[in-house]
């Protein structure tokens, strides 16, 4: 399917272009075969990584142990129910992660 994107740019982003696909400073400005370029290989480079396998992810929080009682809450929670355990340490886990 050929595409018609619209894109105005000025001079002056022309030139920065140029300059960002020269790799140096150079007095000329990107042309159409350029941006055309560019664009071809932006869209290609996104269905690269779309191709890629994904890693499996992480889990950040391991919600099946929150019931554990951290050393540090030993003499706090020493003897309360799992509920009010697993409380305190959503709480605890909350406030540490926005940190």
């Amino acid at each position: 399917m050929k595409t018609n994107v619209s894109i105005e740019l000025t001079d002056n982003q022309r030139d920065q272009l140029a300059n960002w696909l020269d790799n140096k400073t150079t007095r000329r400005t990107a042309t159409r075969a350029d941006i055309k370029q560019l664009c071809a290989d932006t869209v290609a480079g996104i269905f690269d990584c779309l191709n890629q396998p994904q890693a499996p992810a992480v889990p950040r929080f391991d919600q099946s142990r929150l019931d554990i009682i951290a050393p540090e809450d030993n003499d706090r929670l020493l003897g309360k129910p799992r509920g009010y355990i697993v409380g305190w340490n959503k709480v605890k886990y909350n406030r540490t992660s926005r940190a």
